[in-house]
């Protein structure tokens, strides 16, 4: 879930019969009377989105979305807030053999040095504990 410029909420949602076998998708929420209450059931931004979404952040115009099925979606925001997300592109990465997971903890900023570029950072967890190694004597 992430805020968009005008107060309104970006919620990404997975759609299906299970989470792991769903498709996902980008819902806008207002709250215009501003009781807490979304208005209304939501509107659709964007579609197609791979189930199990479960990180969206916004940076600038840009929207990237990502959750346990590992492919990165990056999304550009349309002329306002209600505005439909068109498609920028995304990558995916295949760790399996590493034991490694995604988290959503992750953040996205302007680079002082070249204002229109974005640097992301992300967070892994790893989903198994390494034996210690032995320490050695004094």
């Amino acid at each position: 879930m992430a805020k968009l410029s005008d107060g309104s909420l970006l919620v990404a949602v997975s759609q299906g019969a299970n989470f792991f076998s769903s498709t996902g998708e980008l819902l806008r929420f207002v709250d215009t009377d501003q009781d807490g209450v979304a208005d209304g059931g939501g509107t659709v931004l964007y579609t197609n989105l791979p189930g199990s979404q479960s990180a969206v952040r916004v940076a600038g115009n840009l929207v990237f979305v990502t959750g346990q099925t590992k492919p990165i979606t990056v999304l550009r925001a349309g002329s306002s807030p209600g505005a439909p997300l068109t498609l920028v592109g995304g990558s995916s990465l295949n760790i399996p053999a590493l034991g490694i997971t995604p988290t959503p903890r992750w953040v996205c900023a302007r680079r002082p040095v070249r204002p229109t570029a974005m640097i992301c950072s992300f967070n892994w967890v790893r989903r198994t504990i390494l034996p210690r190694r032995p320490t050695r004597p004094p």
